[in-house]
């Protein structure tokens, strides 16, 4: 493993199915960040409710619980990032459908290589510093801690800062699974008392246009953050082989079979971004 000298960054992502043809879903990717903190994603939140239809719905909304709550799983470093932890993996799709894996990477650089995807959506917040990323169909820019997180699937993503001793009610579509991290501090999700490393889910109300779930903070000197995601399941067979998330393990050897064949397109050479 190769020493580092630069700060790490920390970088949270997140990983969903693709709703996409696999033949369009099909690209290579990198990312590069500065010293800095990076939180990278696979879906993102302002609420998909609109406010005419929370004032129509106020005597039919539905009031959410939670079904299980989840500890990170820290898996140390590797040869890309100075640390990794799992806060949540699809063990069971079943259970976390339509979202994959929540990864928490903290790295100083060079980042993440060149590497293939198919059938998966991936969201990048960026908490501090700058982060890179460029794939092989033309898609490139930067992202900062100010950068609007993007996505091309019908879900919602916020990250929440509560002060000690405040509540909130977070609405959301009935028919959503939604799960909580806890990224400081602690935070009361429906009653159930959520930690930093932690995530709570929310399994869909299936006879509930709206719904709602109650955030609450304790005594305490500083505040809690909470990132909070929610998106309708897709109720696909999943079969995951590394970065290619397909609906069987002959799609999965058919997409590592194009990858190789070059059907990906070629790996670009630009040259990284330097930030001082």
């Amino acid at each position: 493993m190769k020493p580092r000298s630069a700060p790490a960054r920390r970088h949270l992502a997140l990983a969903a199915p693709s709703r996409l043809p696999s033949g369009h879903a099909a690209q290579i990717a990198k990312v590069d960040a500065s010293p800095k903190e990076v939180l990278d994603l696979n879906h993102t939140s302002t609420s998909r409710v609109p406010r005419r239809h929370m004032m129509q719905a106020q005597q039919q909304i539905s009031r959410r619980t939670v079904a299980r709550i989840e500890d990170r799983i820290h898996l140390g470093p590797d040869a890309q990032v100075d640390d990794k932890s799992l806060m949540f993996s699809a063990q069971d799709p079943a259970l976390t459908d339509p979202f994959l894996v929540l990864v928490e990477d903290l790295f100083s650089e060079p980042g993440f290589e060149w590497h293939p995807h198919r059938g998966l959506e991936t969201v990048t917040l960026v908490r501090d510093g700058v982060l890179e990323h460029g794939d092989s169909i033309g898609n490139s820019g930067t992202l900062t801690t100010t950068s609007s997180a993007l996505t091309h699937w019908p879900i919602s993503g916020s990250l929440i800062t509560m002060e000690p001793g405040r509540s909130l009610d977070h609405f959301l579509p009935g028919q959503d699974r939604a799960f909580f991290t806890v990224l400081a501090g602690a935070v009361s999700v429906a009653d159930r008392t959520v930690t930093a490393g932690q995530t709570a889910w929310s399994d869909p109300l299936s006879d509930a246009d709206l719904s709602v779930i109650g955030l609450r903070t304790g005594d305490g000197d500083a505040p809690s953050e909470v990132l909070t995601f929610s998106g309708p399941p897709i109720r696909q067979p999943v079969a995951m082989g590394g970065p290619m998330v397909m609906n069987t393990r002959a799609e999965i050897e058919q997409a590592f079979r194009d990858f190789h064949a070059g059907s990906f397109g070629a790996v670009p050479r630009q040259a990284r971004l330097q930030y001082r």
